[in-house]
């Protein structure tokens, strides 16, 4: 994080200690192995890398809705009162859950593939912070 001069916003470790989670100020979501400090994933989740996927049409989402969602993830990350954004892992420590602009996403870190986004037909809601009772 200080080669990035990035502050963390939230870090959360996995139920069997092996990984920890740091959700970044700068839209970064990085998962660390605990013994080595290593970093094992990392994943953009600023405005610009879901405005290229948009234009390049992977998202698959109506302009309208996505600029909608754009402008107010900008006004998010351009605030200073803005609260955390967090990151969590399940109780099986294999899947990693964080709230980004199209939803909550479902990522399975053992494979690297997202597996869900939660919420993505809310158009009128923002997903920033997670809780978990499993």
């Amino acid at each position: 994080l200080a080669k990035k001069k990035s502050r963390p916003r939230s870090l959360a470790v996995s139920p069997d200690g092996r990984r920890f989670v740091v959700s970044s100020h700068d839209s970064q979501i990085r998962v660390f192995d605990f013994a080595s400090g290593k970093l094992r994933r990392h994943y953009d989740e600023s405005p610009a890398v879901f405005e290229a996927a948009h234009k390049a049409g992977t998202l698959k989402m109506d302009s309208i809705d996505f600029g909608k969602r754009l402008a107010f993830e900008r006004e998010l990350h351009n605030s200073k009162t803005a609260p955390p954004s967090n990151a969590l892992f399940d109780e099986t420590g294999h899947f990693l859950l964080y709230p980004t602009l199209l939803g909550v996403k479902v990522v399975n870190i053992e494979t690297n593939k997202l597996r869900r986004v939660l919420g993505r037909i809310e158009t009128t809601e923002r997903f920033l912070a997670l809780a978990l009772y499993q």
